[in-house]
């Protein structure tokens, strides 16, 4: 396994990770709204419920 290999593999693991994080947020945030609380969708714009 070349140091090229590695270094692929181990973007495409932090890219997954990311995504997982964004979806958990997001996911978070639709409780939240549910409930009637406000949620930020993201580190842009602050939705509120």
């Amino acid at each position: 396994m070349s140091v090229y290999e590695i270094g692929a593999i181990l973007i495409r693991i932090l890219h997954r990770q990311n995504a997982q994080q964004k979806y958990n947020a997001k996911h978070i945030c639709q409780i939240h709204k549910s409930k009637g609380n406000s949620c930020r969708d993201n580190e842009n714009e602050t939705s509120t419920g």
